[in-house]
């Protein structure tokens, strides 16, 4: 059994109000996006730095309260801090239309520059970006996803301490944390996922907060029902909180028998429906076709609201029930049962899809795990992750709280990651590109399950060393020398001193200055590829998105071959009222013609990684290695004309 760690009340004071504070600024930034207040922008970034700043704080007088030394606390919180965002300095550009997040990228500038929404996804992920658009401009606008995702920090530090573990085992964690090359890389892009997990992390402990006692503070409630107004907006998987929240009201009934205090948290639910009804109005193509299709064939927004709307009053009918036969319900051992429960759900899933997908059952249900796991993790940990996650189950069975609600996460949120087939080997040019779907929630779990581990070391180490120094050294030698011989520390080294499409943002900046709104015939040859898993494009298809987005005003195009640039450019009458010429290459160009004068001209090199060579054949697919992927260069030479 979990033992108590003892966590000041000032702490938990200053982690619930860190968190509502953070909810309130994510809230802000969503108005902001549709109703187009620019102005209101920095009252949304107020509130999440104030937000992280509270929950840093709670960090601070936890460890201050265990060292009783400020100075020494300061330096190791401001160790970690310094640490993270050194290894994220360079931001991962997705200014070029390409993919998902460029997607979430570009609709977040456009939101800013003319009040528009354009994305095709869910928009919370796009407010943050606009956010981070309209605060820090293009050149630093990623900046804002470094700094939210930090918050996960602070948060996963107290589920942590409430999972009994040391201060100096939950600290050595989140040097883990920090250091692993796909939380260093997925905390640098605008995909859903590093925000998805956060909002996870503080459901976690909303969850601890809220069964902990009887009675319910109005912050609590008020941050669930933000979280849960909000999480819709971010992924269409958000109703899967249907469980999350099913589970906390029964439990809290099973606990405490307060009907009252439970019927209020099983409202959780309608604001959840309430909240999917209102992103059906936005993105009802993308939600119906694209998300709840996969699961009931073409289904209708009227059929899907009504599947929720009764699901929410049936559980609030089954809650009112249940008062009825509260002495009873009371002696049924809930733990195992949600356990049990959790368990048998995966195995449905894994069965479900092995069939669906024709693939063999053992690989759904944990293979393609265990090689997203190796694969990011290394032989050592990944066999101590396996150890925690027995551990996790068998606390989960005793009753403790936060491992009962991490496997029912593990098992719930194990739906979207077989429904995507997910697995390590799968090529892609965007880094770990399928490891989203592990990274938000399976990792997660897996890093508090080998927090277990090193935790029992560390009891266990009482016994043979009595020194608590010498017992934390000797603790944080071995974790060390378990991340230095398991993580591929190249890949560490490629994800923090490399950017995806680095620059690309310049582009665009360059342009506008030398041009502003005037009219352009773009001009771009056909030795400029963008190769990606499913398909080579030119350079219209990544710029001319964003042209429009950055108010460059492009009125035509025109594709030549790189051996035309020694012959004179030939424009059509209809080009003649043009006055600007921009020319895109994939070398210096030098057009001789008496009716073209130079204006400017510039390179921007531009790099990005894959995981496979030219094509994605059998032979070049590298397994999900990075180390071993290759790095596309290119030097994009941009240069203006006017035509006289």
């Amino acid at each position: 059994m979990f033992t108590k760690a003892h966590i000041s009340a000032t702490s938990f004071s200053y982690l619930l109000g860190g968190s509502v504070l953070l909810l309130i600024g994510l809230g802000t930034a969503l108005y902001t996006y549709y109703f187009h207040g620019i102005s209101l922008h920095p009252i949304a970034f107020g509130f999440i730095v104030l937000g992280i700043i509270t929950l840093f704080m709670s960090v601070f007088f936890d460890i201050d309260r265990t060292l009783n030394n400020r100075f020494y606390s300061a330096f190791i919180l401001g160790f970690l801090l310094l640490l993270y965002f050194l290894l994220r300095l360079k931001f991962s550009r997705f200014d070029f239309g390409v993919g998902d997040a460029a997607d979430y990228y570009v609709a977040g500038v456009c939101s800013v520059t003319y009040g528009q929404d354009i994305g095709f996804f869910l928009p919370l992920t796009a407010s943050i970006s606009a956010l981070g658009y309209s605060m820090f401009g293009s050149e630093y606008a990623p900046f804002i996803h470094v700094l939210l995702y930090v918050a996960s920090l602070p948060v996963g530090y107290f589920i942590m301490r409430k999972m009994s573990l040391d201060v100096g085992v939950s600290l050595f964690m989140l040097f883990l944390f920090i250091i692993n090359p796909l939380s260093i890389w997925f905390s640098k892009t605008s995909f859903t996922e590093p925000l998805w997990q956060l909002l996870l992390l503080i459901f976690v402990f909303l969850f601890y907060q809220i069964t902990s006692k009887k009675s319910l503070k109005f912050t609590e409630i008020m941050g669930l029902f933000l979280l849960l107004a909000l999480v819709p907006f971010l992924r269409g998987e958000g109703v899967l909180y249907y469980g999350l929240v099913f589970i906390l009201s029964f439990y809290h009934f099973w606990r405490f028998g307060q009907l009252k205090s439970a019927f209020v948290l099983m409202l959780g639910l309608v604001v959840l429906a309430v909240s999917i009804h209102l992103t059906l109005g936005i993105r009802e193509h993308y939600l119906l076709g694209w998300q709840f299709s996969r699961i009931i064939p073409h289904i209708t927004e009227f059929q899907l609201m009504s599947i929720l709307y009764g699901s929410a009053g049936f559980s609030l009918l089954l809650l009112s029930l249940s008062y009825f036969i509260k002495k009873g319900f009371s002696h049924i051992p809930l733990p195992l049962v949600i356990t049990f429960l959790a368990i048998l759900f995966k195995v449905l899933i894994a069965t479900l899809f092995a069939q669906k997908k024709s693939l063999p059952f053992e690989d759904v249900l944990f293979l393609n795990e265990y090689g997203i796991v190796l694969g990011n993790f290394g032989l050592p940990l990944t066999l101590l992750i396996g150890v925690g996650l027995l551990l996790l189950h068998f606390y989960a069975l005793k009753g403790e709280r936060i491992a009962l609600l991490l496997v029912v996460m593990y098992a719930l949120f194990d739906l979207p990651f077989v429904m995507q087939g997910v697995t390590f080997y799968d090529p892609h040019e965007l880094f770990l590109y399928w490891n989203r779907y592990y990274f938000s929630i399976l990792m997660m779990v897996h890093l508090f399950g080998l927090g277990l581990v090193f935790q029992a070391w560390y009891t266990m180490s009482h016994f043979f060393i009595k020194d608590t120094l010498v017992r934390v050294m000797a603790l944080g030698v071995v974790m060390l020398s378990l991340f230095a011989f398991s993580l591929n520390l190249k890949v560490g080294y490629i994800v923090s001193t490399e950017a995806y499409l680095e620059n690309s943002d310049k582009v665009f900046t360059w342009i506008y200055q030398k041009v502003g709104r005037n009219p352009l015939l773009v001009v771009y040859d056909n030795g400029i590829r963008y190769e990606r898993h499913n398909g080579v494009y030119d350079a219209k298809v990544f710029v001319s998105r964003m042209f429009s987005v950055r108010k460059i005003n492009a009125k035509a195009w025109k594709k030549i071959k790189v051996s035309q640039y020694s012959s004179p450019l030939i424009l059509d009458e209809k080009y003649s009222k043009i006055r600007y010429v921009l020319v895109l290459s994939s070398q210096k160009p030098s057009f001789s013609q008496d009716n073209l004068r130079k204006v400017a001209e510039t390179m921007i090199p531009i790099s990005w990684r894959e995981h496979y060579q030219a094509q994605p054949t059998h032979k070049n697919v590298f397994q999900g290695d990075v180390s071993h992927s290759k790095r596309n260069a290119l030097d994009l030479y941009m240069t203006i004309y006017t035509t006289q």
